[in-house]
């Protein structure tokens, strides 16, 4: 994991087409690199889902950017399928009724167009 700057501004992170170089940035989270089912990782490229429920074994935290990597299960474990997307954590709910207490709820938001 790697710390990444956060914009808020008309782009939406340094990454992001929409920044352009001379806005400035604030620190705000960590870079997650994680595993994407292709159903689910699908909605998020529609925006359709716009949230994420994960174990807390990262610290997750608002702020954070998720790099979600398509990943194929099969019989002998499962590969990448090479389709990326960056989100930003909005926000995070700890402790929700039903949800186990080692898990998150975050609310996302795809990065760039």
């Amino acid at each position: 994991m790697s710390e990444v700057p956060y914009c808020d501004g008309p782009g939406i992170c340094t990454g992001c087409s929409r920044c352009t170089p001379d806005e400035s940035y604030e620190h705000r989270g960590k870079v997650h690199e994680l595993k994407c089912w292709p159903p689910f990782w699908r909605d998020v490229y529609d925006s359709t889902k716009t949230f994420e429920i994960r174990k807390n074994d990262r610290n997750y935290e608002a702020g954070d950017i998720l790099v979600l990597n398509e990943w194929v299960r099969n019989l002998i474990g499962g590969h990448y399928t090479g389709a990326t997307l960056r989100v930003h954590v909005v926000a995070l709910w700890r402790g929700i009724p039903g949800v186990d207490v080692d898990y998150v709820v975050m609310q996302i938001r795809r990065c760039g167009p």
